[in-house]
């Protein structure tokens, strides 16, 4: 898909590893977005760059899509729906030092 991979986050804690860090440790970062923010409509957004091509591949009927994307946009604008931004991880390790004797 375009080259990019999408796995990437789940995969670092291994890549560390094997690159001979130890204690490697990952957290997962869920940020919230607040209303009125941008990425609150990024669901939007993507459903209007793809709704070409979902139509055309049959994914999804066009009075479906417009169905969702009228109940997505009313979630949206309700202050009291919790919508997460984007998911981050955050991944460190060490390095084992050797000593010289």
């Amino acid at each position: 898909m375009n080259e990019i991979d999408l796995f990437v986050g789940r995969k670092t804690p291994r890549m560390l590893r094997e690159a001979g860090l130890i204690d490697v440790q990952t957290e997962a970062i869920a940020r919230i977005s607040p209303q009125g923010h941008g990425h609150r409509a990024l669901l939007l957004y993507f459903a209007e760059n793809l709704r070409d091509r979902l139509l055309a591949r049959h994914i999804v009927a066009r009075n479906e899509l417009d169905d969702l994307v009228r109940e997505v946009k009313r979630h949206i604008d309700d202050p009291h729906t919790l919508v997460l931004g984007g998911l981050f991880f955050q991944t460190w390790g060490r390095r084992l030092v050797q000593q010289v004797n």
